[in-house]
């Protein structure tokens, strides 16, 4: 018997369409800002560990061997192109509904951070950042064909009297949090060494490094970043790729951040290094990413 999970007003019913997800995961992606399967499936492996961080079982190892988001994209087709059967035409002159769900993603100040429309006839979504009531419009007129009326605009006396009206000054804005992350570096070191190799041996500890340069992020200080990084080997020839380190951890904000992740034991050959990095700032809740492909290592 499958896992229960009712749809609720918080988001899409993870737990009872995804194996590998529980409610727990469940209820922390709809608590991060993923509410429908379309976001899930839209999710790359670490920035799903990044969102599932503190849940007991969930790194981005189990990800891949559940192919959490595999189902999840096949989820997202099912729905975008199920439909339902059309109403019977009751004749042009008769009334009838159009029917669509708002949602609406909300800041702890209640401030709309995102807007989610759906039609519910042929789930067709709409989406966008904050809130617009002329897209709201724009989005139901475009589904429904609905035709509104034009806004009733009250007349003005033909002398109006005159008034002095103060303009406020713009209010001053915060400085943005918000940066670059870019990966600069992608590289294999023999265990106590701090000498990049192209070369290790197949039964000898090793550890990979990343470099990666934080541009223009406007911070306080001591402000720490939470990171996920995946690190996969593509072997040359089968193309098979496979997960061979994962580091989940924390770091103080600065320019530069060098991050050691150790690799386990690979097979003989010759694999492609790449690198992927998602990070998030706790002040924020804004995640970034970046991803690198890096040298040829050879495994003897």
């Amino acid at each position: 018997m499958g896992k229960k999970s009712s749809m609720g007003e918080n988001g899409a019913p993870f737990a009872s369409l995804i194996e590998g997800l529980g409610p727990k995961s469940e209820a922390q992606l709809h608590a991060r800002g993923v509410h429908t399967m379309q976001q899930l499936a839209a999710l790359s492996v670490p920035e799903l560990a990044a969102k599932l961080a503190g849940v007991r079982g969930m790194s981005a190892q189990k990800i891949e061997s559940k192919d959490i988001l595999g189902q999840a994209r096949e989820k997202a087709q099912a729905g975008s192109g199920s439909q339902e059967k059309p109403a019977k035409d009751a004749g042009n002159n008769r009334q009838h509904y159009a029917s669509f769900t708002l949602e609406l993603l909300l800041n702890k100040d209640n401030s709309v951070r995102g807007t989610t429309v759906t039609n519910n006839k042929n789930k067709k979504p709409g989406r966008w950042t904050g809130w617009d009531g002329e897209k709201l419009t724009a989005f139901i007129a475009e589904q429904s064909g609905v035709k509104f009326a034009p806004p009733k605009i009250k007349a003005e006396p033909a002398n109006p009297p005159e008034t002095q009206t103060t303009v406020p000054e713009p209010a001053k804005s915060a400085p943005p949090a918000a940066g670059t992350v870019k990966l600069r570096q992608l590289d294999a070191r023999l265990s106590g060494t701090e000498q990049p190799c192209h070369a290790v041996p197949h039964n000898q500890p090793f550890e990979m490094w990343l470099t990666l340069d934080l541009v223009d992020f406007k911070l306080p200080e001591n402000s720490q970043l939470d990171y996920t990084a995946a690190i996969y080997a593509k072997q040359l020839g089968t193309g098979q790729r496979r997960l061979v380190g994962e580091k989940r951890s924390s770091a103080p904000l600065q320019r530069r951040l060098s991050i050691p992740v150790k690799g386990v034991q690979m097979p003989a050959g010759d694999f492609r290094l790449e690198a992927e990095v998602a990070l998030r700032l706790p002040h924020t809740g804004k995640d970034f990413k970046s991803r690198i492909e890096g040298s040829v290592l050879q495994v003897y």
